[in-house]
Formats: C-alpha cells, structure tokens, sequence
C-alpha cells in the first residue's frame, strides 16, 4: 500500500503541476504512527513531517498480542534496542514539528517526548509542542494553528 500512496502522490503532483518540493507528511494518532516509519524508509521525500499524538514503537504492553506484529510490520526501527535513537538518525534532518497532549491516555505522551529528544542529541530540526491538560485529541488545536502552516511554508 506504501508504494501505491507514493506512487499516487507522485502521479498526482504530476498531473496538477505540484512543487515536488514542498510535499508535506501529517497524521494523527495511527497516522501519527505512520509518520515516522515513512520519514524514515523516504529521507529525501518530505518537505517536512508532522506527527500529531503518534509513536515511534508502542509499548507491547499497550497493544494486544496479536496486533504486535501488524504494528511491527514496515517499523524500521522495531526491536532496535535503541529505537528513538536508530529512528532520529533515519529521519535525519527533515523538518519535523510533533504535537502531543501532556495527558494523552491513549498514546504516552513518553513517545513523543523521547523522539523529540533523541532528534535533538542527533542534530535534528525538530520543533515540539506539548498542550497541558490535553488528552489524546490534540490534532484540531495542531492542525488549527496558524504558525504550523506559516513554518510548513518556510519548509
């Protein structure tokens, strides 16, 4: 499905004369999630990414057994011993802005904390706001503000 999305972003950036340039990579929550694995396999295909409320390895405490290997599969960074560390160096030095709720009960907050900070020891360009007092739905207070759209611009 990865290559098809690409592919039918590639096509479509084509067709519409889009600025292969200024692609921009967001999603919330499972989406969030997805952000990571893509920034990481495509380095050189984002403008900038945005993960809202998403996590680079979730706990295998926090996810059923049998959904382990699903949430696994394509993680380049599943199993690593240190996987915000290998998961900041594939990201390298894309824009990254994350957005998390400081009480997020679906999603710790932990994970985007420790991407934050391992992107930072790497020398990424990574920006991270944290809404106190929010839960898990952070992404239309993210995605409403307008400084996010001004910095996708500059990206």
């Amino acid at each position: 499905m990865e290559v098809q999305a690409l592919q039918a972003l590639a096509e479509e950036a084509y067709t519409f004369n889009g600025d292969r340039d200024r692609i921009y990579l967001t999603g919330l929550s499972l989406g969030g999630f997805g952000v990571w694995p893509l920034a990481m396999r495509h380095p050189g295909r984002f403008a900038a990414v945005v993960p809202v409320c998403g996590w680079v390895t979730q706990p295998e405490d926090d996810i059923p057994p049998s959904e382990t290997a699903l949430y696994n599969k394509g993680n380049p960074v599943a199993g690593h011993p240190s996987p915000f560390t290998a998961a900041a160096r594939l990201v390298g030095s894309i824009p990254t802005w994350v957005f998390h709720g400081d009480n997020d009960q679906a999603v710790s907050v932990e994970q985007s904390r420790n991407m934050v900070d391992a992107m930072k020891a790497a020398g990424g360009n990574v920006h991270y706001t944290e809404y106190e007092g929010m839960g898990h739905n952070v992404w239309d207070r993210a995605y409403g503000d307008s400084a996010l759209m001004s910095w996708l611009l500059e990206q």
